[in-house]
């Protein structure tokens, strides 16, 4: 069960109102009888000493304690910020609650303040500092060992010594630990992990050596493992054949060699395994360990550096179980006995290549390259890609300066794939046609597309009949819109969107109407996409679930400009790029949700105006205002007109090949 992590902030019930406009929480919640179903969490009532969160109601299953992204194996989960852990503070007593404490400088931390709290008070702990501690700086971390009923604590840099590990037995309902960069944590520490009969989570970012991994290879109930590589040789994985119940297995960062590799042969039950991070290519000496692994259903491979060949790549087919496919060969025909499979990327888009695919009826999941020209001598590979009816997802990357991207043409070809849900493609010369066929796709949940293109309002409206979309990403090119298109902008129909990010997508001030209706909306980004006016600032007011707000080209004179966001209850990012006058900035209202808050301007702003606005958000850490003498040219300006300058870079699967001899192809590859 995936969730993933949410920044917003939620109105718990009616009594959690009481006393915001202050820009604190006060009143009912520092009550010492709370209100029924609420209970009291108390704090140091002279200082703030962390952030508390409380479990989102859509949160997904909540009778999993552990929530795992099945390709990283990092962990995540959906929570709302409820307020700073200051004072007496009232929390639902039927929901999940986080705290996370930030230690900023080298003193030591005093946490004695975690022994007023219950057993069973914390759902999950965090605490993480921004500096490596000694043992002079270190804080005392003994106040937490009272925490019986804890499920998930993460220690980011806290410096805990093997001593103090000790006494991590007293945290028997621990089901998930997370050690961030604990260099003082070696192989011994570890040995205090036997003692936790609940573990089902270990993120090991320790400073243990393979004799660290034997006492890991102890946890008779540990399903989801993720290991920093750092000191390990080798021969330790192999204690990794004796976890019963481990599922997931994560390895990440340097050395991760085919050495490394070949002690994983032993996990004969693993489903997934990931590869994330390398100095050293991996050759096909890795792809012959990793056949062995009977039972493996997915195979992740995460900026690995990779020396595979289409030989090596075939000893994979040969697994039955495999379904996810992160080893991508040049030449698809070795795929086709895999009926089974559903995931593949980093296939170069050729005619050869999708007639291959085209029999793979369980593919859900494709991910292909531009490597050169799409259409050869037989013609568009596109136009059989349209036969694979099964499929959900489809991202197509440029990976090679000069290759022809996806156009109006390839498009028309995508047309009958009536059950997909997510597509990613850099595109070339797109018109308002491309967008027609890419609006007759009803069960579009995501749509990124970055490129070229000569694009309208009448254009843009043909994805107003998308009614499953959730997320909208145009990154196009500062010339890509038309102007003189008299078409009024109609995206009402989006009524399930949740994020929306454009770039170079010119809105005229009436244009803007269309956000009233996004009810759903989490996240707005808009740049380069015209002046954001007090009238365009208007219509977001009445969004109840929108948490982020990034506005380039914003001009906001008015002192009432801004106070159409206080109403946004679960506001917790504001970024705003242009020309915001000291008037405006005096509006802003009381924000206690808002956590971020980022303003370059061109015009200066007064001390006492920075005074407020750290007055009436409570809760962020840095009120960060750039004025003309901290900067540059004015950021209110038209975007770069130059075509041949990309305002934003796709972050998809990149790679580069070479040959090694005639006749056998070998790809030294980055999978991102």
């Amino acid at each position: 069960m995936i969730r993933k992590l949410g920044m917003g902030f939620v109105i718990v019930t009616a009594w959690l109102v009481v006393g915001m406009a202050t820009g604190e929480l006060s009143g009912v919640e520092r009550a010492l009888n709370p209100p029924a179903g609420g209970k009291v969490l108390r704090f140091p009532a002279e200082r703030s000493v962390g952030k508390l969160y409380v479990e989102a109601v859509n949160g997904g299953d909540s009778s999993s304690s552990v929530a795992v992204c099945p390709s990283r194996v990092c962990l995540v989960g959906d929570w709302d910020f409820l307020g700073p852990a200051h004072g007496d503070v009232v929390v639902p007593g039927n929901r999940r609650i986080k705290l996370t404490i930030h230690m900023r400088d080298a003193r030591p931390n005093d946490l004695s303040f975690l022994s007023k709290l219950g057993p069973s008070d914390l759902h999950e702990l965090s605490i993480q500092s921004r500096i490596k501690r000694t043992p002079a700086s270190r804080p005392a971390l003994e106040s937490i060992f009272h925490l019986t009923g804890l499920q998930i604590l993460s220690l980011y840099q806290t410096g805990i010594d093997s001593r103090q590990m000790s006494l991590l037995r007293s945290l028997t309902s621990l089901r998930a630990l997370v050690f961030g960069n604990e260099r003082s944590v070696g192989s011994a520490g570890l040995s205090v992990l036997k003692d936790l009969p609940a573990l089902e989570y270990l993120d090991c970012e320790t400073n243990a050596i393979d004799a660290g991994l034997e006492h890991v290879g102890q946890l008779r109930n540990l399903r989801w493992l993720r290991v920093r590589m750092g000191r390990i040789r080798g021969p330790g994985l192999a204690h990794l054949a004796s976890l019963p119940r481990l599922e997931r297995l994560s390895l990440w960062g340097s050395p991760l060699t085919d050495r490394h590799i070949r002690y994983l042969e032993g996990l004969t039950g693993l489903k997934s395994l990931t590869l994330w991070g390398n100095d050293v290519p991996l050759t096909d000496a890795s792809l012959a360990s990793i056949s062995k692994l009977a039972s493996l259903e997915e195979l992740h491979l995460i900026r690995l550096k990779t020396n595979f060949t289409d030989a090596g790549v075939a000893k994979l087919t040969r697994m039955p179980k495999l379904r996810n496919l992160g080893a991508s060969p040049d030449d698809a025909s070795i795929l086709t006995g895999m009926q089974q499979l559903e995931s593949v990327g980093g296939i170069p888009l050729t005619l050869r290549n999708m007639k291959a695919l085209a029999g793979l009826g369980n593919l859900k999941s494709l991910g292909l390259a531009l490597e050169g020209p799409i259409k050869g001598s037989g013609g568009n590979p596109v136009a059989t890609l349209g036969e694979l009816k099964s499929l959900e997802k489809v991202h197509i990357n440029s990976v090679r300066a000069g290759a022809k991207c996806f156009g109006d043409e390839e498009l028309a070809h995508l047309e009958s794939l009536n059950s997909l849900k997510d597509l990613s493609i850099s595109v070339d010369g797109l018109t308002d046609r491309g967008l027609a066929s890419i609006g007759k796709l009803k069960q579009l949940e995501s749509i990124y597309l970055t490129g070229t293109g000569s694009l309208s309002s009448h254009g843009l409206n043909h994805l107003n009949g998308l009614p499953k979309l959730e997320r909208l990403s145009m990154i196009m090119q500062a010339n890509a819109w038309l102007g003189g298109d008299n078409t009024p902008l109609n995206l009402n129909g989006l009524t399930n969107l949740k994020n929306i990010k454009l770039i170079s997508i010119r809105l005229k001030g009436s244009e803007w109407a269309f956000l009233a209706e996004l009810e759903n909306l989490e996240e707005l980004w808009l740049n380069y996409c015209g002046v954001c006016s007090e009238d365009g600032l208007r219509y977001i007011k009445g969004l109840p679930k929108l948490k982020v707000v990034d506005l380039q080209n914003v001009n906001c004179t008015k002192g009432d400009c801004l106070a159409v966001l206080g109403g946004l209850k679960k506001l917790d990012s504001i970024r705003m790029i242009g020309h915001v006058t000291d008037s405006a900035l005096r509006g802003l209202p009381a924000l206690p949700s808002v956590r971020l808050f980022d303003v370059i301007n061109d015009v200066t702003v007064n001390p006492e105006t920075i005074a407020h606005l750290r007055e009436v958000l409570p809760n962020v850490d840095n009120v960060n205002v750039q004025q003309p003498s901290q900067q540059g040219p004015s950021m209110m300006q038209s975007a770069p007109q130059s075509r041949g300058t990309t305002i934003s870079t796709s972050q998809r699967l990149s790679s580069t090949r070479t040959r090694r001899t005639p006749g056998q192809r070998t790809r030294r590859r980055t999978n991102r």
